[in-house]
């Protein structure tokens, strides 16, 4: 019996060891680029339209635009603060786009609270790049493609409103 417990135990050591070293590995393997290139992936999965990635220099912190969204990606250890929050709010005025920020670390406290007074998209992206929306904003990115079909099925009712009616003949 002691026998089956020690072999037992040395499987759950090597499991352990291999999860470790699998998601250890998933995590150090990704630069900030390549965390740019799967948040401008992610965004086109989800239905953003004209995605682009910003070349670097004076962007204002914007790192991807898409029709709707400007984004700030944060690769960071540490989760991303409140002042990020602001530094996308203003960048994002200035190119007339909603602001939103994706971080694989998460966000501050404070820095939530911001965002959900000022309407800031916070999306957590995981090592498998999908992304998690932390505020009610964060859930809108990704209408766009639906917001055409409602607003083509709207104009194509209206169309049918318009035209004549027969009447029928007595």
């Amino acid at each position: 019996m002691a026998a089956i417990a020690g072999v037992l135990g040395a499987i759950g050591v090597v499991l352990l060891l291999v999860w470790f070293v699998r998601s250890d590995r998933a995590s150090v393997g990704r630069d900030w680029q390549q965390v740019e290139r799967d948040t401008a992936a992610w965004l086109r999965n989800v239905g953003c339209r004209q995605v682009a990635m910003t070349t670097a220099g004076a962007d204002g912190g914007v790192d991807v635009l898409t029709s709707e969204w400007a984004v700030q990606v944060k690769h960071t250890e540490r989760r991303v603060g409140r002042p990020a929050v602001q530094q996308i709010v203003g960048a994002a005025l200035h190119v007339e786009r909603r602001p939103a920020v994706v971080s694989t670390s998460g966000f501050t406290s404070p820095a939530v609270e911001y965002a959900v007074e000022h309407d800031v998209a916070l999306i957590r992206l995981d090592d498998d790049g999908r992304g998690r929306p932390v505020t009610s904003a964060a859930r809108e990115i990704g209408d766009e493609r639906r917001q055409g079909f409602v607003r083509a099925v709207a104009a194509g009712f209206r169309w049918l409103l318009l035209l004549p009616r027969r009447r029928r003949s007595r």
